[in-house]
């Protein structure tokens, strides 16, 4: 009995071990079109930053928003950075004077595997990316859309295995 009480506590630890590298080996197997939000909501280079704020980041969710114009990719606008400026200035601060341009740190193509990017996240501690296409905007990926497939694939139960 106790040969069997050991066997199956050590055939438990290795489920377990199985679990939690399984979601990891999931995710490696992705491609950043597999996750990214296509068609973002974006902002024009010439809207005020109030109306980003009320009409896009408020209304959307959002604490990231991409700069786009005639379809070509800017940069980015961040939450983090907006709230550094007084809300007496929303109405007089247009996104042209604000965005940031990326880095080749934050910008991907559809193809870049996943295990890439997280790669660059422990690399680089950056949590935001645009997908583009030669110029143009194709999507985002954030760091939070990876903890969610995450969870959700540790969530799954295991598949029965055929004999």
């Amino acid at each position: 009995m106790i040969r069997r009480r050991s066997f199956t506590r050590s055939g438990s630890l290795s489920r377990q071990r199985h679990r939690r590298k399984r979601p990891l080996a999931y995710l490696r197997r992705l491609k950043v079109s597999d996750l990214m939000a296509a068609d973002p909501v974006t902002a024009s280079p010439d809207m005020t930053l109030a109306h980003v704020v009320n009409e896009l980041f408020l209304r959307h969710w959002l604490s990231f928003i991409p700069v786009v114009e005639d379809g070509i990719l800017l940069g980015a606008i961040d939450g983090s950075v907006v709230s550094g400026i007084d809300r007496e200035f929303w109405h007089s601060t247009r996104v042209d004077d604000i965005f940031i341009v990326p880095n080749r740190e934050q910008l991907l193509t559809a193809s870049t595997p996943i295990a890439s990017v997280l790669k660059r996240i422990d690399r680089t501690g950056q949590r935001k990316f645009l997908i583009i296409e030669g110029r143009q905007l194709r999507g985002i990926l954030t760091l939070a859309d990876l903890q969610t497939l995450y969870v959700q694939a540790r969530q799954q139960p295991d598949k029965p295995r055929s004999h």
